[in-house]
């Protein structure tokens, strides 16, 4: 065995120990090495040779060291200026060897000298500078003026003449220029005659919905009154259409009195006055203000010798077919103490009508749940008169005359002599169409009559109004027109009782 051959059996005898722990396969593969004495076709390096210099990056720790430019440098390397924004670590301190760089990004290299940041973002250290920008400025930027409409406030204040987005500070715009900018609401179309007469028929018969329970139940003073004032005040719902309805005759009535002088308004309504005292003497000149019926010498006042067929002993009465069909503001009334509900039993003990009077009753209003109302006058006060018509199945006013006439009995009513007086007025109609309908339609009429004089100030628990229907109409409904608007008639009264509550 050659001396190669010895050393390398010798290594690898060495090396025995250690292997023969790692297992078998490893002490297989040792064998078959030592088994090769001739595979090496070129001689290894003799050991006493001088070490190669190894230029590799993975040098021997023999090798000497090499200067190495990379960020990833060998620790034994000479330190290098690194310009690079995260110099290495083993990089030489500001305060020795190396150079300071001047760092101009935004991230600047703690050590490196401080520079003028004009960025929004500057460094903590770097300069403050001037930001025009109040909405991103630095904390510690010096502060601007800023012009926009929506200053900061402590900018100064500016004149917007846009008071939509104005700065709260901004001195406000001119009312002048709020004008022209203003944009004019919608002008709402004129309602027809039709929408106004059907708005009045609607506020009527809500007015009288609303109470259609509690006016058979009511217990209380205050309740009767509140009732009283939702059918009549001049203020309540069905007063403000009826005025919109009739504007146009009212104002006329108001503005051009229907040709009526001073003089003859101020003869009609003493006649009125003492007519409603029942001092009106038998030879008393008739105004001229009341109508002319034409060739029949008909005046608009009827005369008084006319007896009311259900007038009997200083008493009047109407009658109904049940308590629930008697309109609310009459059962107000009855609660307060104006006016007296009777059945018919009842009421055949205070007086004994005629049955020709009777006759012209239906059936209902006769017997059964029928009820009659019975409220005290004066018969010498009666007024009755055709001096306020209405237009045909509506409860609106045929013309300014009418108007005028209510206005000249409201002032009359106001006298001092009839102080905590009440009045009634009572709706009259003729004899076409059915008895209820006629009913119906008249009281409505007295309620709008009522109405207008509680617009022309007086109060509204001091008329009473009723609707007889056709109950007192004269003349058949085959009469001639002439003869049947007769008994379109408004009567008044004055009420009078020993004792009643005023």
């Amino acid at each position: 065995m050659s001396r190669n051959l010895r050393m390398k059996a010798k290594q690898i005898s060495s090396l025995l120990p250690g292997m023969a722990r790692r297992g078998a396969m490893i002490s297989c593969l040792l064998v078959c090495a030592a088994a090769m004495p001739v595979a090496m076709a070129e001689e290894p390096a003799n050991p006493d040779s001088k070490p190669l210099k190894d230029d590799s990056a993975k040098a021997s720790p023999e090798a000497q060291p090499v200067k190495d430019s990379s960020e990833a440098a060998g620790k034994d390397s000479r330190r290098v200026l690194d310009d690079g924004k995260q110099a290495n670590n083993n990089s030489r301190e500001t305060e020795g060897d190396a150079i300071p760089v001047e760092d101009n990004s935004g991230k600047a290299n703690p050590n490196s000298g401080k520079v003028n940041d004009s960025s929004q973002a500057a460094g903590n250290d770097s300069r403050r500078v001037d930001d025009s920008d109040m909405n991103r400025a630095s904390p510690d930027a010096s502060r601007k003026t800023d012009r926009s409409v929506k200053a900061d406030p402590r900018a100064a204040e500016v004149q917007d003449g846009n008071m939509d987005k104005a700065n709260p500070a901004s001195r406000p715009a001119t009312a002048s220029d709020r004008a022209k900018q203003a944009t004019p609401p919608p002008v709402a179309p004129e309602p027809t005659n039709f929408e106004k007469e059907t708005a009045v028929r609607e506020a009527v018969t809500a007015a009288e919905e609303s109470v259609r329970l509690s006016k058979l139940e009511i217990k209380q003073p205050a309740e009767a009154r509140a009732i009283i004032d939702g059918i009549l005040a001049a203020d309540g719902p069905v007063s403000r259409v009826e005025q919109q309805r009739g504007a146009e005759l009212a104002d006329e009535a108001l503005h051009s009195g229907d040709g009526v002088p001073d003089e003859m308004r101020a003869e009609t309504e003493a006649y009125l006055r003492d007519r409603l005292r029942g001092q009106l003497a038998p030879d008393r000149k008739l105004p001229k203000f009341f109508r002319d019926r034409g060739d029949d010498d008909v005046v608009g006042l009827v005369p008084s010798d006319e007896s009311p067929r259900f007038l009997h002993s200083g008493r009047r009465y109407v009658h109904f077919h049940s308590r629930t069909s008697i309109p609310s503001v009459l059962l107000a009334n009855a609660a307060l103490g104006y006016v007296s509900i009777y059945t018919p039993a009842e009421a055949n003990r205070l007086y004994t009508p005629d049955e020709a009077d009777l006759a012209v009753l239906p059936q209902e209003y006769r017997g059964g749940d029928a009820r009659v109302l019975s409220y005290p006058v004066s018969e010498k006060s009666m007024i009755s008169t055709n001096d306020i018509t209405f237009q045909r199945g509506s409860t609106q006013f045929a013309d300014a005359h009418s108007y005028e006439m209510a206005r000249i009995l409201s002032a009359a009513m106001k006298d001092n002599d009839f102080a905590g007086i009440r009045f009634v007025i009572e709706g009259h109609a003729s004899a076409e169409g059915t008895f209820e309908e006629n009913q119906i339609l008249s009281q409505q009429r007295a309620e709008a009559i009522a109405r207008e004089l509680v617009r022309n100030g007086l109060e509204a628990e001091r008329v009473i109004p009723v609707g007889f229907g056709a109950s007192e109409a004269r003349h058949p409904p085959t009469a001639p027109e002439a003869m049947r608007s007769m008994d379109r008639r408004v009567a008044i009264f004055r009420i009078e009782e020993p004792g009643l509550a005023r």
